[in-house]
């Protein structure tokens, strides 16, 4: 009898390692592919940010039409994203340049017409 459990017990303990090494190979798959997708997310969030600052850009240093305090207070928020993610460079540029070249209008200004 005493054969009979040893030969159990290196039974159970075979499976025991063979689903504790499954088991840790689905967590690095899981890791891996959670680690992709966040890599996806913050490029699509950076080509978000940077499509923003683009168009602010356009709008108020190239084509010279003023910026609200509200759009500003937007913009900033969108360039600390931008910032946040570690994304620098052309973004930060064209911040710094709006900044720069924006004339303050309110929304009450735009309601009243006046220029």
């Amino acid at each position: 009898m005493v054969p009979l459990i040893g030969i159990f017990g290196s039974v159970c303990s075979s499976i025991a390692v063979a689903a504790i090494v499954a088991l840790w190979r689905m967590m690095r798959k899981f890791v891996r592919e959670q680690r992709e997708e966040n890599k996806r997310n913050a490029e699509f969030r950076h080509s978000q940010e940077l499509a923003e600052i683009t168009r602010m850009f356009q709008r108020a240093v190239e084509d010279g039409k003023p910026v609200t305090h509200e759009e500003l207070s937007h913009l900033e928020a969108t360039y600390a994203a931008y910032h946040g993610d570690g994304c620098n460079g052309v973004g930060t540029m064209m911040y710094e340049r709006i900044k720069e070249h924006a004339v303050l209008k309110t929304r009450a200004d735009y309601e009243k017409g006046g220029a």
